[in-house]
């Protein structure tokens, strides 16, 4: 069965289902730059300002140049 077949089998016309992947994709496109300047706050947040009872107070980026100017 081609793929034409399979999808009018499913209702879905191979237009339709072309139009709806394209939208996903012009969506997603205009969301990625929120998306991206999100992800580097919270990494930033993550490495540089939340601190670590594990790590003697320290976040993780000082832990790790301190265990660098240690070992030197």
């Amino acid at each position: 069965m081609n793929l034409r077949l399979a999808l009018t089998a499913c209702g879905v016309s191979l237009k339709t289902s072309f139009s709806m992947r394209h939208h996903l994709c012009e969506v997603m496109a205009s969301m990625l730059p929120a998306f991206e300047a999100g992800l580097e706050g919270y990494i930033h947040h993550w490495n540089h300002v939340r601190r670590q009872v594990k790590l003697k107070g320290l976040t993780p980026v000082e832990f790790r140049e301190q265990a660098l100017r240690e070992a030197a």
